[in-house]
């Protein structure tokens, strides 16, 4: 889970959101507050995303509590979208077919919320990086 983070972060960091050349740059020690705050609210997603992880292991690959609140209120948005086929989730009398769109939709689940993840990260980096020169790595790395 670690290198998925890890990944996940790095695929998010760049140069796009620090100071353009027209913008007035922030102190350094401001710069260095947003990103200490940027770090701590990703470091809480990350958290949360661990948490699932073990709650997912530890329960024979359910769903945490929380995750599946918020599966059971996407199921329900793209199954009252127009054309949906995803048959009730109340509903235990599936088809072979049925049962396939159900299963298929924890990977379109898995899709959207990792999409989302990464929206929220992305746009916690673009705040802590606005108004600042993109952070110097130490010489030798």
């Amino acid at each position: 889970m670690g290198k998925l983070i890890a990944a996940l972060i790095a695929g998010l960091i760049g140069t796009a959101g620090f100071a353009a050349d027209t913008e007035p740059l922030l102190s350094p020690e401001v710069c260095k507050a947003k990103r200490l705050k940027a770090s701590a609210e990703i470091r809480a997603i990350a958290d949360m995303m661990q948490r699932d992880a073990d709650y997912s292991e530890a329960n024979d690959g359910r769903l945490s509590p929380e995750l599946e609140q918020e599966y059971v209120q996407w199921y329900q948005r793209e199954s009252a979208k127009p054309g949906s086929q995803l048959p009730e989730l109340w509903r235990t009398d599936l088809t072979a077919t049925e049962r396939a769109r159900r299963s298929a939709s924890v990977d379109q689940f898995s899709s959207y919320s990792i999409a989302k993840i990464k929206g929220v990260v992305g746009a916690i980096l673009r705040d802590a990086a606005k108004g600042c020169s993109p952070p110097q790595l130490p010489k030798g790395n």
